[in-house]
């Protein structure tokens, strides 16, 4: 019977930058190249880290212990100036966020969208019914020059009575949309904000 012992070695990856002039970078007194440089799966834990001017020094010219996560990267800034090193750990690579818009951002934009419909309806409607006005003055002012009361009467009942009622309607029916606009203005929270395949729309009215 054999007994075999599984060891399980854990790695992450060193990327090491200087700020300033390229510095030469030595992993536990083994250079290993100059800044910005990337060194992959490197054993989990502890190690040196040596900074030189030149790589024919006899030593670095100081040194720095950072420590490797068993997953993902630590990342060193080297000032050499200052003889100061920046660490910043990442565990995992972390996939951007999408922020989701908040209700007051975007509640004007979706308020926007379902209300400018219906007020430029009720928009139209207003301009029809002065159309339907500018008949009816028009027709009255006839009315009133011809001297036959059987025409006027007919210049009454053809043109400036329905006109009148025309005009009234639509009046009536375009402020009810202008009306009905604002207040879904007001009270929607409908978002609409770019998505990957169009415009998103979400919330209700």
């Amino acid at each position: 019977m054999f007994l075999a012992l599984i060891s399980t070695s854990f790695a992450g990856d060193l990327r090491i930058d200087s700020s300033g002039s390229f510095v030469v970078v030595s992993l536990d007194g083994k250079l290993v190249g100059t800044t910005p440089l990337e060194l992959p799966k490197v054993e989990a834990g502890s190690h040196e880290l040596g900074f030189w001017a030149s790589a024919t020094d006899a030593e670095p010219v100081f040194t720095e212990t950072v420590e490797v996560p068993e997953t993902g990267a630590v990342f060193a800034t080297v000032d050499f100036v200052t003889q100061a090193v920046t660490f910043t750990d990442a565990v995992e690579p972390v996939a951007p966020v999408v922020a989701e818009p908040s209700s007051d951002g975007g509640r004007p934009v979706g308020r926007l969208i379902g209300a400018s419909g219906i007020a430029v309806a009720g928009v139209g409607l207003g301009a029809a019914a002065s159309v339907q006005y500018l008949g009816a003055r028009e027709a009255y002012v006839r009315f009133l020059d011809v001297s036959s009361d059987q025409v006027a009467q007919s210049i009454w009942d053809d043109e400036v009575r329905p006109a009148k009622v025309r005009a009234g309607a639509l009046g009536v029916a375009g402020a009810v949309a202008v009306a009905g606009g604002i207040g879904l203005f007001v009270s929607t929270d409908v978002v609409v904000v770019p998505g990957p395949g169009g415009l998103v729309v979400s919330g209700s009215f």
